[in-house]
């Protein structure tokens, strides 16, 4: 006999489909989840614990936003994922700016379906951590289903102080709150301010840990005054940069600029600052991203003109 799912891992699927829950009771649980069902979402309130209310709905019989806006009032509301037939972007909006923990639009492969309920029930659990107040003096996860941009805006949304750790493949990267706003990223190898953080949107995995604070030193910081834009763009530059980054010589390739380069104007401000200030004849194409104050991805676009221009060249000898 398989073992049992842990009780903290249970889910409530609602919805007039009964076929479709009992398809999915069966499947579910072989994802370590506990799963019942209940053809009464208003009821649902009334059961005992539970981490996520699923609710299926079916396209022309019962819509799944409606519902949602009936559970207000209950502590389901904080536990909502909805398994929707409209993909229509505006209606995503809506259902995850309401407060949905996740829009899951048919039809969906099982391991994503299993990979989302992860990922809501962190949410869920984060929330519940916070609705605890002062009481919390911390928690912590796992990166895998749930990721740094999830957590970054829910202590903004929450006016948190305190700071989150998240240890991951390039190192452990420190982010300082004070109510909610962020006040300072620090990564790993002496990375600070937006470098710091728009590196750390390209990481996918690792775990976390918020240890809450009374105080934390230091002013709202304009480069994340509008923390949610900021996320957008870093997680947009998280996607593209490494498509730039293919384009650029691979390590141990070197580069260095050409014998015409003393005649060009350079900004002290460019990527290839470290070879102008003569300290170095040649180095890598990630060393002088690396050192550049600038995004990575401005970095890299920065090197891919210069590199087209010639004023930066591949060692023959790479």
């Amino acid at each position: 006999m398989p073992n049992e799912p842990p009780k903290e891992r249970r889910i409530i699927l609602v919805g007039p489909d009964h076929e479709t829950l009992e398809l999915l009771q069966s499947i579910l649980p072989t994802y370590d989840f506990d799963v019942s069902i209940d053809t009464d979402l208003s009821a649902v309130g009334e059961r005992g614990r539970f981490e996520l209310v699923v609710f299926d709905e079916v396209e022309n019989r019962v819509d799944g936003l409606q519902e949602f806006q009936k559970l207000l009032k209950s502590r389901a509301k904080d536990r909502f994922v909805l398994l929707a037939d409209s993909s229509d972007g505006d209606r995503v909006a809506l259902g995850l700016n309401s407060g949905m923990l996740e829009y899951i639009t048919k039809p969906f492969e099982v391991e994503e379906l299993a990979a989302r309920l992860n990922r809501a029930m962190q949410t869920a659990a984060l929330r519940s951590a916070q609705e605890k107040g002062d009481e919390v003096v911390g928690f912590a996860g796992d990166l895998s289903y749930l990721t740094l941009s999830d957590i970054l805006m829910n202590l903004h949304q929450n006016s948190r102080t305190g700071k989150l750790y998240a240890t991951v493949d390039d190192g452990e990267y420190v982010y300082s709150f004070h109510r909610g706003e962020l006040v300072k990223t620090i990564g790993p190898n002496g990375l600070t301010g937006r470098k710091a953080f728009y590196r750390s949107m390209r990481e996918i995995g690792g775990t976390f840990r918020f240890i809450a604070l009374e105080k934390i030193r230091g002013s709202k910081n304009q480069s994340f005054e509008n923390l949610a834009n900021v996320i957008l763009h870093a997680v947009q530059e998280a996607d593209e940069f490494p498509l730039v980054r293919e384009s650029l010589p691979e390590n141990p390739g070197l580069v260095s600029l050409s014998p015409t380069a003393e005649n060009l104007n350079l900004p002290e401000t460019t990527a290839a600052q470290p070879l102008l200030e003569g300290l170095i004849q040649s180095t890598t194409i990630d060393i002088l991203i690396h050192a550049c104050p600038k995004t990575d991805l401005q970095a890299a676009h920065e090197l891919e003109d210069l590199l087209r221009k010639k004023i930066l060249i591949q060692n023959s000898s790479s």
